[in-house]
């Protein structure tokens, strides 16, 4: 997406969550930061969700989360997670644009928590 939440326009339909992708600063090669994007600078920022959640939930309960499956909505599960947590943009629920919405890690890590 874009810093409007509008879907860019190299996105891919059918993703399962959506995340932040246009003009996302990032590391370049020559130990300098540029502003690029596509989806692999949307990519980062689900794995970085997970990695919150994971750690999250270690922390309280001292194991981890199950990935579960596409069709999860509750939060016993890492895609649970995701899939309730996000900012459901577009038509309501999963849908072909958004998926289940735009990941949100404030709120993935509160659920991870219980």
């Amino acid at each position: 997406t874009d810093s409007t939440d509008a879907i860019a326009y190299f996105s891919n339909l059918q993703p399962e969550i959506s995340a932040p992708g246009v003009d996302i600063l990032s590391t370049y090669p020559d130990d300098s930061y540029e502003t690029l994007s596509g989806t692999s600078m949307a990519t980062p920022h689900v794995s970085g969700v997970v990695a919150l959640i994971q750690a999250a939930y270690y922390n309280k309960y001292g194991k981890v989360l199950p990935v579960g499956t596409f069709d999860d909505m509750n939060t016993n599960t890492i895609r649970g997670i995701l899939h309730v947590t996000a900012d459901d943009l577009g038509d309501p629920g999963w849908d072909i644009y958004y998926g289940y919405g735009i990941v949100r890690a404030d709120l993935a890590v509160q659920a991870a928590l219980g």
